[in-house]
């Protein structure tokens, strides 16, 4: 059955595009706090409706081209709901069971030293419940060995940082990248396939996404596309009126390829692939990915994953309890988990706030990332067909002591989801 858009009560303002754009733009070149680039996206009723880009691909550079639609960024732990599609596809392969331990694909024994009778799965693993840490490192080279980081003979078990110091798997929440780096490598144990080589064959390619993890599998045109996030800092520190200096992906928009994988033997260790983070992506990227999760048919029509798991994805698996403190909230913005997402609770308290607008605003679905200067996010609610996107591709000040009027996200981000949230509202009923 085709989609039926129901009437909001809740309308756009008139010429809401031009709106955004100026208040975008705003907030991109404010002066001291100006950003490197910034590119936006919205989807309301399962439609893109808005796609805007600003800034430039070598920002302080004269000349330098601009940042455009299609412009290709590492854009940090967005990356995370990618692989949570994919382990849930596995899933229904029969590959993978979400409440089974990881320990069998995987070819070793992964304990909690001190709970060496409990399971670690892959449920854990996604909601970040599984008792592992990241310690100092949480991604090796390719050839070393995932194992490495649990093995006391190893020179990366760093005195057993890579555990929690107490709580048994299951029991509490804290943010895991390394989680991720260990469903990677399950991915390839299981599949036979390198993890970026997967990710492209099995969820990127079927959405349409131009990007990829890693920058191995990019065609020329997507790394003629790709640019560095960038930090604006003087002496190695930020500073306002330092220079624009690219923290990663530096062979970017060039003609030169990185670095070959070389001989790494698939299934040993897929963090040097970057699960937890390494995806490239355009903003129409990741508005392929809103219209995905917010629009049955297009899913229907990939097939990527069944509803059964995308209900999945967003049924909360771990939620933030003050009376017995069962996790680390991130300063407050991760209070409700589900599998490879968060949702947004409009919450405010001593630990933070997740709000989106001052006064609470939408509980949305969607996952942020923050790395090498980069800052974003995928926000949405799949009743509603509404969602939107931003990437952020590096600040003139430190976002750790930059934060917002009214949440615990950066000034930056706090003021793009209020704009995008004032100028293109949710609709108030949803799209069936």
């Amino acid at each position: 059955m085709k989609s039926t858009r129901v009437a909001h009560s809740v309308p756009a303002p008139a010429n809401p595009d031009a709106m955004l754009r100026r208040r975008l733009d705003a907030i991109a070149s404010s002066g001291a706090a100006e950003l490197a680039n910034l590119a936006v996206g919205v989807v309301r009723d399962r439609e893109v409706v808005f796609t805007h880009a600003w800034g430039s691909r070598a920002p302080g550079i004269a000349g330098a081209e601009p940042y455009r639609t299609d412009s290709l960024i590492r854009v940090a732990s967005l990356s995370k709901p990618f692989v949570a599609l994919a382990v849930l596809g596995l899933c229904e392969r029969g590959l993978i069971d979400l409440d089974s331990d990881v320990s069998d694909p995987l070819g070793f024994t992964l304990r909690h030293p001190a709970h060496p009778d409990d399971a670690i799965t892959p449920r854990m693993l996604l909601s970040h419940t599984s008792s592992l840490r990241d310690g100092e490192l949480y991604s090796l080279p390719a050839d070393r060995e995932l194992r490495e980081f649990f093995d006391p003979r190893s020179d990366h078990w760093e005195g057993g940082a890579h555990y929690a110091s107490a709580g048994r798997p299951g029991e509490y929440h804290c943010y895991c990248n390394l989680g991720y780096g260990v469903l990677g490598t399950v991915i390839e144990c299981v599949t036979g396939h390198r993890f970026d080589r997967y990710m492209h064959d099995a969820v990127l390619a079927p959405m349409g996404l131009g990007g990829g993890f890693g920058t191995d599998v990019l065609s020329a045109g997507a790394i003629g596309r790709l640019v560095p996030p960038y930090r604006k800092v003087k002496d190695g520190r930020y500073d306002a009126h330092g220079s624009w200096v690219a923290q990663t992906d530096m062979f970017a928009g060039g003609s030169a390829r990185p670095d070959p994988v070389g001989d790494y033997r698939v299934g040993t260790n897929a963090t040097f692939l970057s699960p937890q983070g390494g995806l490239r992506a355009s903003i129409e990227d990741l508005l392929r990915f809103v219209s995905f999760m917010v629009d049955p048919d297009l899913r229907a029509r990939t097939a990527i994953v069944g509803e059964t798991s995308i209900a999945e994805m967003m049924r909360a698996q771990w939620s933030w309890d003050p009376q017995l403190r069962n996790g680390d909230t991130y300063n407050g913005v991760t209070r409700l988990s589900g599998l490879g997402l968060f949702r947004m609770t409009a919450t405010a308290d001593g630990e933070g706030s997740d709000r989106l607008l001052p006064d609470g605003g939408p509980r949305l679905w969607g996952h942020h990332g923050d790395a090498y200067g980069f800052l974003g996010g995928v926000l949405f609610d799949p009743k509603r067909g509404y969602g939107f996107c931003y990437t952020i591709g590096g600040t003139a000040a430190d976002p750790e002591l930059t934060r917002g009027r009214f949440s615990s996200y950066s000034w930056w981000e706090e003021a793009v989801q209020e704009a995008v949230l004032t100028v293109y509202p949710p609709p108030s009923s949803g799209t069936r």
